[in-house]
């Protein structure tokens, strides 16, 4: 192991240790750490690193305000292109979920026909689900007219109570009066 890190120079020199004698030099594997190099907390050899004081320069300023102008260009045509790239995303999803099926059919027609054939039926399909909701729909038409006849007999129904409160009162008040308990 050591000879290869020795021919592809992926090495340091280090002084010899005390231990191998003399004042010869061996050479340090890669993995072996540096006890005089500078560490981070989790103990791996970084270089020391002095922060740059930020600076802000004219052609900086006008690179930053250009990038923030693409951006807002593309967010703006982004927003603007929504509704036509949401149509074709649905498109190609109803593509790629038919294409099977289309080259199924293709096999015992024309393709061209096998597609009008697809479309029909999931035409056929909607058709069908807007007569079922229409039915539902109509039903629902026909309860409020219901409805709105038993609200109008409803109104009728309390003006006259109101007018019978009405006799009511006005009878209990002269029935009072008469026998004097109401002045």
């Amino acid at each position: 192991m050591g000879a290869h890190y020795e021919r592809s120079g992926a090495h340091r020199s280090t002084p010899a240790s005390p231990e191998g004698g003399g004042g010869a030099r061996r050479i340090a594997a890669i993995d072996e750490p540096d006890l005089n190099a500078a560490t981070d907390r989790a103990g791996s050899e970084r270089a020391a690193v002095v922060p740059r004081p930020l600076s802000v320069t004219p052609s900086s300023l006008f690179r930053a305000i250009v990038v923030i102008g693409v951006v807002a260009v593309v967010a703006v045509i982004g927003a603007r292109a929504a509704e036509p790239v949401m149509w074709f995303v649905e498109a190609a999803v109803v593509a790629g979920l038919a294409g099977p099926l289309v080259h199924r059919l293709a096999r015992h027609m024309p393709t061209w026909v096998a597609v009008l054939a697809l479309t029909g039926a999931a035409l056929a399909v909607v058709a069908a689900l807007a007569a079922a909701a229409f039915g539902e729909l109509h039903g629902e038409a026909e309860r409020f007219r219901d409805i709105e006849h038993g609200v109008r007999f409803l109104r009728a129904a309390l003006a006259e109570a109101y007018r019978n409160v009405g006799k009511l009162d006005k009878a209990m008040t002269a029935e009072l009066r008469a026998k004097g308990t109401l002045a």
